[in-house]
Formats: structure tokens, sequence, C-alpha cells
């Protein structure tokens, strides 16, 4: 956990409000903002979040709006089986 202090843009909080996100979609944002403070790519790792309260299903919904306009996703993780 950091300390201190996180901007939110208000173009993501009036945005957020527009498509009426949830508060999964808040939670990943603030996350991504406060982790991207000190870094040009963020892992969004599902047991960090399930730290804020947010379980697998509520990040896979959260990524949906935030890719909406705010975030790109490069996706990392075991290779898909070709066979």
């Amino acid at each position: 956990m950091t300390y201190g202090f996180t901007k939110f843009p208000n173009t993501w909080r009036i945005s957020l409000a527009k498509v009426r996100a949830g508060g999964c979609a808040y939670r990943v944002a603030f996350y991504l903002l406060d982790q991207g403070r000190w870094r040009e790519r963020v892992t969004l790792s599902t047991v960090a979040l399930r730290k804020l309260g947010v379980n697998r299903d509520g990040k896979r919904s959260a990524l949906r709006q935030l890719l909406r306009g705010y975030i790109a996703i490069t996706a990392y993780g075991c290779p898909k089986n070709s066979d």
C-alpha cells in the first residue's frame, strides 16, 4: 500500500460517470493511476486487486470499462497452446 495522494483526472471522473462505471472500475483506475506514478507499465495482478476488494470478474468488467479510452493493455502470461 502506498501513502499520499493520487490525482484523479476530471476527464476520467466525468467519462466513468457517463458510462455508469461500477466501483471496481474506480478501484482499478485509482490503482493504475497510483502505480503509474512510478513506472510507465503497471502489472495488474488479480492478487493485488483482491486486496482492494476486486475479484477476477470485477477486474474483467473494470478493464472493459477502462479500455474505452483510458488505458491500453498488453497481455502477458502463459502462452496459448498452438496444438
